[in-house]
C-alpha cells in the first residue's frame, strides 16, 4: 500500500489563549493519475498540549474521489469550494474548537499551521 505525505508547518505558542482570529487566502487542488490513488491538499491547524502531543486538527482541504477522511471528535474538515478560485477562510480559534468536542480547549498551549500534501493507494 502506497502512503505518502508531506507537511510544512510553523509552530506557535499561545501564551495569550485561544481568542485569536485565523485567516487564510488559498486555492487548493488535488489530482491523481490513477483511479486506485486518492490525493489531497490542505491547509491545517493542529492543536497541541504542553508536551507537543496533537489533541485535534482542523483541515481546509481539496481531495480527489476516494478520499476517506471523515469528521470526528478531534478532526474538523472544511472542504474547499473549488480548485479554480482563490478563497478566504476565517474563523476564531475558540469558536472553531466547538467543532472538535474531543478536544479540551484548556489543554491547548501550541498550534501548528501548515500545508499538507497526501497520496494514498486505495487498493
Amino acid at each position: 500500500m502506497l502512503h505518502q505525505g508531506m507537511k510544512i508547518y510553523q509552530q506557535v505558542d499561545l501564551p495569550g489563549g485561544l481568542d485569536l482570529a485565523f485567516s487564510v487566502d488559498c486555492r487548493l487542488t488535488a489530482k491523481s493519475e490513477s483511479d486506485s490513488l486518492f490525493a489531497a491538499g490542505a491547509v491545517f491547524l493542529e492543536y497541541l498540549d504542553s508536551d507537543d502531543s496533537v489533541l485535534g486538527e482542523t483541515r481546509i482541504y481539496m481531495a480527489t474521489r476516494g478520499c476517506d477522511w471523515q469528521n470526528s471528535p478531534t478532526l474538523h474538515l472544511i472542504r474547499a469550494g473549488d480548485s479554480s478560485n482563490l478563497h478566504n477562510y476565517r474563523f476564531n480559534l475558540r469558536n472553531e474548537l466547538e467543532n472538535l468536542p474531543g478536544v479540551d480547549p484548556q489543554q491547548i498551549k501550541v498550534i501548528r499551521v501548515g500545508l499538507l500534501g497526501f497520496v494514498l493507494d486505495n487498493c
